[in-house]
């Protein structure tokens, strides 16, 4: 079982926002190395640009392992992407972007995904993929599992 975090669910745990306690939850509780690609490298960097402490722990994180670079083709993840959005073209609110990243989930072999947007959310399920946090499923209470990160991922800002 592997986890994908999206850039804009990974930015909570560096950023704060209104979903970062379940952001760093569902970080503490997912095994290392969380795979990233190159989307999360260039998001991640424009997320963080504005804040120099967050975009040094992000980096700090990355050299300790946390985070592992998987490569993919452009050009499959592109396809992958097409594929999954044609037949849903203008059911769910969802970009380009979005898209992308359900595909690099699927290539990267993923079967969680963790975002925080109702539509990217639903592209997701819709995918195939299991989709976390169940918190911000109606009628679901969000259940963290024991963290197995041992050391503190959580940053004081």
């Amino acid at each position: 079982m592997s986890r994908y975090f999206t850039p804009a669910a990974l930015g909570q745990v560096y950023l704060p926002g209104p979903e970062t306690p379940l952001a760093i939850d569902l970080l503490r509780e997912t095994v290392p190395p969380l795979r990233i690609g190159a989307l999360h490298l260039l998001e991640m960097a424009e997320r963080l640009s504005e804040s120099p402490r967050a975009a040094e722990l992000w980096r700090q994180d990355r050299r300790k392992g946390y985070y592992e670079m998987t490569e993919l083709s452009l050009g499959d993840l592109a396809r992958r992407a097409e594929a999954l959005a044609a037949p849903m073209v203008g059911t769910f609110q969802v970009t380009v972007l979005d898209w992308l990243h359900v595909a690099a989930a699927l290539e990267m072999e993923c079967t969680e995904y963790v975002d925080f947007q109702p539509g990217v959310r639903a592209a997701a399920r819709q995918a195939g993929l299991f989709v976390l946090p169940i918190a911000t499923e109606p009628g679901a209470p969000f259940a963290p599992t024991p963290y197995l990160i041992t050391e503190e991922v959580t940053h004081d800002y």
